[in-house]
C-alpha cells in the first residue's frame, strides 16, 4: 500500500540502498542531519535493549522490534514520530509476533518508570493510564500500516547458528558472533543486506580475530552454508568493519545523551495513516547544526577499501567483545589455500602486514 511522501513497499521488499538510506529518508526531508538520524536510531536500539531485559523477554523479540522500527523510521519521520513511543509500540508488537506476549499494562508501567527515571507515581493516575494506553494502540495501528502488515521480519541468528552447527564451529564462534549480531542490529545495515549476508560476514571477521580456519575447497567452502558468493562477502565485510570502527568511536564520546524532556501527551490522533504528535525530539535544537555538534557523519572516513582500515583502530573497536581471550598478541597471517581466493583477497585487507610499514621505512633510508 501506498504511504506518505511516496514511499511504498514493493513486493514486500525492505531492502534500501545506502543513498536511499543516507539521502532520502523522510527525517532527512524533514530537517534531521544524517549523524542526528544515526544517533536517534542508536537512542530507541538501547532503549528497547533496556525495556526488553526489564520485561524479561528474549533477544529475538527484541531485534525483531528494533528490525521494525527501523522499518518504519525509513517510512515515517522522526521529527513527527516519537521514537520512545514507537519503540515501546514496536516491543508490544514484536511479543505478539515472536509468540512472547507482555500484557499492555506492564509495559506501560516499566516504560513509564524507564522514561521518569524509576518514578512509578503518575502512571497510577487513571488519567495518565489510559492516555498513555490509547497512544500505544493508536501507534500500534499506525506501526501496521506503515510496514504494510508485513510481519515476516527474518533474523541473522537462525542462519548463524545453523551454518555454524554444520561447520561444527559453534563452540568456538558462536557465542562472540551473536554478540556481534546483536550490535550490528543497532545500525541500518539490516536495511541494506539480507540477515545470512550479515551473518556470514561475522562469522569471517570473528574467526580472522580469533584466529581460527574456515574450511575452503574445490568443491564446497564455507560461505555457502550461507548462500553468498565472494564478491558480496567483500563487500558486507567492509561495510561491518566501517560501522565497527566509527560507531564505538560515537558511543564513546557520546556517552552522556541529552535526555528527553517530559512532555505532556498531546492530543490523540485517531487515524492509522497519520502520525503520533509531535512530540520533542531528543537534544533538538533549533538549527541542525548545533544538534549534530560533537557527531560524526558515519561516511566522513569511511576507508574506501579494506587495505585502507587501520588494524588498530579495529581491533581497540572489537577487544571489548572478544570474551575471554588473549588481546594482547600479535595477528599473524595464516596459510592460505591456493583455492581459496577469497580468503586471500579479504585477509590482506583486514590483517594489516606489520613488516610493511618498517620495510618502507628502510628503504627510505
Amino acid at each position: 500500500m501506498g504511504m506518505q511522501d511516496g514511499y511504498h513497499v514493493d513486493n514486500g521488499t525492505w531492502y534500501f540502498s545506502k543513498e536511499e538510506i543516507q539521502r532520502n529518508s523522510p527525517s532527512r526531508k524533514d530537517g534531521i542531519s544524517l549523524s542526528k538520524e544515526s544517533q536517534l536510531r542508536e537512542s530507541y536500539c538501547f532503549y528497547l535493549k533496556e525495556l526488553g531485559i526489564k520485561l524479561r523477554l528474549p533477544q529475538v523479540t527484541i531485534a525483531c522490534a528494533m528490525m521494525m522500527c527501523h522499518r518504519f523510521y525509513m517510512r515515517q519521520s522522526l521529527a513527527k514520530n516519537d521514537w520512545k513511543t514507537m519503540a515501546t509500540v514496536s516491543l508490544f508488537l514484536a511479543g505478539k509476533i515472536k509468540e512472547t506476549p507482555r500484557l499492555l499494562k506492564d509495559i506501560i508501567v516499566v516504560a513509564h518508570e524507564m522514561i521518569c527515571n524509576g518514578d512509578p507515581l503518575a502512571i497510577r493516575q487513571k488519567d495518565v493510564y489510559y492516555k498513555q494506553k490509547e497512544l500505544i494502540l493508536v501507534g500500534e495501528r499506525l506501526l501496521m500500516a506503515t510496514i504494510a502488515f508485513d510481519f515476516n521480519i527474518e533474523l541473522p541468528y537462525n542462519s548463524l547458528v545453523t551454518a555454524l552447527k554444520k561447520l561444527d564451529l559453534s563452540k568456538v564462534l558462536l557465542k562472540e558472533s551473536w554478540n556481534f549480531l546483536n550490535d550490528w542490529l543497532c545500525t541500518t545495515l539490516c536495511l541494506q543486506y539480507e540477515p545470512r549476508y550479515i551473518a556470514a560476514g561475522t562469522v569471517f571477521l570473528v574467526a580472522k580475530f580469533k584466529k581460527v580456519r574456515l574450511p575452503t575447497g574445490k568443491d564446497k567452502s564455507w560461505w555457502h552454508e550461507f548462500d553468498i558468493d565472494p564478491k558480496q562477502l567483500e563487500v558486507v565485510t567492509r561495510d561491518l568493519l566501517r560501522w565497527s570502527v566509527e560507531w564505538d568511536k560515537k558511543r564513546v564520546e557520546s556517552k552522556a545523551l541529552v535526555q528527553e524532556p517530559i512532555v505532556e501527551t498531546k492530543e490523540i490522533v485517531k487515524s492509522p495513516d497519520t502520525v503520533i504528535g509531535n512530540v520533542k525530539l531528543v537534544g533538538s535544537q533549533t538549527s541542525d547544526s548545533d544538534a549534530c555538534s560533537g557527531v560524526e557523519d558515519p561516511e566522513a572516513k569511511a576507508p574506501c577499501v579494506l587495505s585502507h582500515v587501520d588494524s588498530k583502530r579495529i581491533k581497540e573497536a572489537l577487544k571489548r567483545k572478544r570474551c575471554n581471550a588473549d588481546i594482547n598478541k600479535k595477528v599473524v597471517t595464516d596459510e592460505l589455500d591456493d583455492e581459496a581466493w577469497i580468503e586471500r583477497e579479504l585477509e590482506n585487507g583486514i590483517i594489516m602486514e606489520s613488516d610493511n610499514s618498517s620495510k618502507k621505512q628502510k628503504n627510505a633510508t
